[in-house]
């Protein structure tokens, strides 16, 4: 599999850019090489094209970003402020808000209340508030529930993907997560997170043999060593 090299930080490429279709350029270079499911480097592209006051694109951007880091909502809350917007600032603080809580919470029934508030509230359950929850499920051993989240969203991310794959693997479901995993290839994601995944699949691997010494089924082991070679 083709790695792209990447720089730790985007900022100085990006202000450099004085026009749109130079940011453009970047934007299209992110989502080939799989580095747009970084929270910061979509940061950084929101807060550019919001330098040249491209703010459509720029909610575009943000709308569609698997993963929205620190960065990206200040970029939105710095803006909003300077035209005197409060209204938009505090529904962006109240949307990051539930992100994080997402992110944070170690129990299924505290998980549960939380989506069921979005619900209530008739929030919009974009792919990076979507990919929160199943991430959430998925920490917790709620696969089920993960599952069930994840293939409710019309639109999945390469982050999405790897959340849900994450979670079958950290949970000792090994055999299900490799068969995700070829099915996310299935349809064309390429995420940064392989050698991580494959990483887990094979430690997985290893307490599989020692603790049940059942040997792997050998579909699931070819799967493991293609991977291996891809990586």
């Amino acid at each position: 599999m083709r790695v792209h090299k990447w720089p730790k930080d985007l900022k100085p490429i990006l202000s450099a850019c004085k026009a749109a279709s130079s940011i453009d350029k970047v934007h299209a270079l992110m989502l080939s090489s799989g580095v747009f499911s970084h929270g910061t480097f979509n940061g950084q592209l929101i807060t550019s094209y919001i330098r040249i006051g491209d703010i459509d694109i720029a909610h575009k951007v943000f709308d569609k970003s698997p993963k929205r880091g620190v960065d990206a909502w200040n970029a939105f809350i710095v803006h909003y402020s300077r035209q005197s917007r409060p209204v938009e600032v505090i529904s962006l603080y109240q949307k990051m808000s539930l992100e994080e809580a997402c992110a944070s919470i170690g129990d299924t029934r505290m998980g549960l209340s939380v989506h069921g508030c979005i619900i209530r509230r008739d929030l919009l359950m974009d792919v990076a508030l979507q990919t929160s929850l199943v991430d959430m499920y998925a920490k917790n051993g709620s696969l089920e529930l993960a599952s069930c989240v994840f293939r409710k969203m019309h639109r999945k991310s390469g982050v999405s993907w790897s959340a849900l794959i994450s979670g079958y693997a950290q949970n000792g479901v090994a055999e299900d997560a490799l068969e995700f995993f070829i099915e996310m290839q299935c349809f064309g994601f390429k995420p940064d997170l392989v050698s991580l995944i494959v990483d887990i699949l094979e430690k997985l691997e290893h307490e599989m043999s020692a603790v049940t010494m059942n040997p792997m089924n050998p579909k699931t082991e070819f799967m493991l060593n293609d991977l291996k070679e891809e990586v």
